[in-house]
């Protein structure tokens, strides 16, 4: 239903914009057009992206105060779903809540996400179908990281009980350096006494975060979630 990889719109920036706005665009207006939105909750996907530089300027875990500085063509298509969806609750009485995503992990990730990236390499190292090395772009910055299985039911709970117009981080507020996790997955390989490390300069952005975390005091306060890493 979207464009939901960062790294890949800077590649793919009119394709990401396009899909991403015009996607929130025709869900909203089927809701509104057909009459529903005293009966409809919407939960719009939001992302740690839309922080951008912000991350840079924060002293501490990011809160949802932050302003708006996203670095990436997918960023800045988060923020305009984001502020769409916003601007139909408020005209059109639509609810509307937005959990702003930071990284979750899930099983059958794809190749475009760093982390599950690791793991399909260390795969192919395993079945003898790659060389023992792991290619891998900026590894020394931190993530907020989160169990999608840890984090799934209290998405469920806002969209139940949450207000209209809640914005509101989804994240551990625990970081991680990329290096400790690809290390980590490495440690866990049957091949890990053979698998070097490579950084690969295909694989580096235009312009990485150094440390990204969340501020989740609004979270807990709205659903009592805690967490477990």
């Amino acid at each position: 239903a979207a464009q939901a990889f960062n790294g890949m719109s800077y590649d793919e920036p009119a394709y990401t914009l396009n899909t991403n706005i015009m996607t929130t665009l025709n869900i909203l207006e089927a809701v509104r057009q057909v009459g529903r939105q005293a009966k409809t909750r919407i939960v719009i996907a939001g992302s740690s992206t839309v922080y951008g530089k912000s991350t840079e300027q924060w002293d501490g875990p990011i809160p949802e105060t932050a302003p708006w500085q996203p670095i990436s063509p997918y960023g800045v298509s988060k923020v305009a779903t984001e502020a769409l969806a916003l601007q139909y609750a408020r005209t059109h009485g639509m609810h509307v809540i937005v959990p702003r995503f930071f990284i979750h992990l899930a099983p059958r990730g794809v190749e475009a996400l760093a982390l599950h990236e690791f793991a399909r390499q260390i795969a192919l190292i395993e079945r003898g179908l790659q060389e023992p090395v792991v290619k891998h772009g900026d590894v020394s910055t931190r993530r907020d990281i989160t169990d999608i299985v840890d984090s799934a039911p209290v998405v469920a709970c806002l969209a139940e009980t949450a207000p209209s117009e809640t914005v509101v981080n989804i994240g551990s507020n625990i970081s991680y350096t990329i290096e400790d996790v690809l290390k980590l997955a490495v440690g866990l390989s049957t091949a890990a006494d053979r698998i070097r490390l490579e950084q690969d300069p295909s694989r580096l952005r235009a312009y990485d975060e150094r440390v990204v975390m969340a501020d989740i005091t609004a979270l807990k306060r709205l659903t009592g979630w805690r967490p477990a890493p």
